[in-house]
């Protein structure tokens, strides 16, 4: 297996589909370093503005594909059913004219995002007592980071 295979398996890994009004979209959670750099790339002023900001950022990269996508979507007073191909402007588009959309859409992805990482943190905790208490290199460099963080 080469390393662009194993790449499409690890990105196709994080990724669910939803279907809501005939339109379906494939959307991949996001790594925790494109989260952590949505996060310092936020340029809003207030932590509330930063979260928003970082939220819209991730949606956005998120969506990945989809289908049935049609003009009148992105434009709703256009009455045109010619479907529409997936790219980044049109991603901006359909969530800035599909407001409840972009809300279903961004609770699914929190909601995911929460679960990949309780699944990953108890992954983690087993790793760690199969190896009868002696903690990983990264759980080890997250405990000075938060002991630094304290003092």
């Amino acid at each position: 297996m080469d390393l662009d295979q194993i790449q499409r398996i690890a990105r196709a890994s994080r990724e669910f589909s939803d279907t809501h009004e005939g339109v379906t979209v494939t959307i991949r959670i996001p790594t925790r370093h494109e989260v952590r750099v949505a996060l310092l790339q936020s340029t809003a002023s207030t932590p509330e503005a930063k979260l928003l900001d970082a939220q819209r950022t991730l949606l956005l990269a998120a969506v990945v594909a989809w289908s049935g996508v049609v003009v009148r979507h992105l434009v709703p007073d256009v009455a045109d059913d010619t479907l529409v191909d997936h790219e980044p402007l049109a991603v901006q588009i359909l969530l800035d004219a599909q407001p409840q959309w972009t809300d279903r859409w961004q609770d699914l992805l929190v909601a995911r995002m929460a679960e990949r990482r309780r699944v990953e943190e108890t992954a983690e905790k087993k790793s760690v007592s199969a190896s009868h208490g002696a903690k990983p290199k990264q759980m080890r460099s997250r405990a000075a980071a938060r002991s630094l963080r304290t003092s």
